[in-house]
């Protein structure tokens, strides 16, 4: 809650965001802003860590506190999968929007849009949609090893998304690691430097194949 809209309109753009210069001190709730949700609870107050493995789910009280120092109405953030494509929280103050429908090909999910007219608090239109149905692949069966393998490849591009995010912080890690300058560090060290810097916690020894070359 000490973070603005002003800090986050602020925040330096790019590639890496976390490894951006002008970010640098700043990573940890940039981070925060990124993989945080409102709690599913709507009496829940305060905060708790989330199971993603990184950010926290927030409560109502939190969401009233931050939009009336704010002066805003209400927010509307993404980058959480919700059944309907769209979802409201927090006595409508916060509205989840996610567009990809039946999320990693297994979530069965609605996509979603939502339209807000100058100076309504809440969405004039709602237009949600399911690709399956669209799809000429609509109606293939998919095996339960073909659904693991899709889980797991969507956990892989989701740890490259924290890997890619915050590059320059793990090459300057594994460059203290590899004293030597080989160029080279155990499985170990990787997985100890991807856990101390991302601070994410993920099964790292099932998604490695589809990571790195290991040798």
């Amino acid at each position: 809650e000490t973070v603005s809209v002003n800090d986050i309109r602020n925040i330096a753009r790019g590639p890496d965001v976390c490894s951006e210069k002008h970010n640098m001190g700043n990573e940890e709730w940039i981070r925060d802003v990124l993989w945080s949700d409102p709690h599913h609870d709507p009496e829940f107050l305060g905060y708790e860590l989330s199971s993603r493995g990184a950010g926290v789910l927030w409560g109502k009280d939190a969401t009233h506190r931050f939009l009336d120092k704010e002066g805003l109405a209400a927010m509307v953030r993404s980058h959480q999968c919700v059944q309907n494509g769209v979802e409201a929280a927090h006595d409508g103050r916060v509205y989840t929007v996610f567009s990809a429908s039946n999320y990693c090909g297994t979530s069965g999910n609605l996509g979603a849009a939502v339209v807000f007219s100058h100076g309504d608090e809440k969405p004039t239109q709602v237009y949600q949609w399911d690709q399956s149905k669209l799809s000429s692949i609509a109606g293939q069966v998919i095996t339960s090893r073909q659904s693991r393998e899709q889980k797991r490849l969507a956990a892989v591009r989701q740890a490259a998304e924290y890997i890619v995010e915050n590059k320059t912080a793990l090459m300057e890690y594994y460059r203290k690691v590899d004293s030597a300058d080989t160029g080279v560090v155990s499985f170990f060290e990787w997985a100890k430097g991807l856990a101390a810097v991302l601070q994410v916690r993920l099964a790292w020894q099932k998604l490695v194949s589809g990571l790195v070359s290991a040798d």
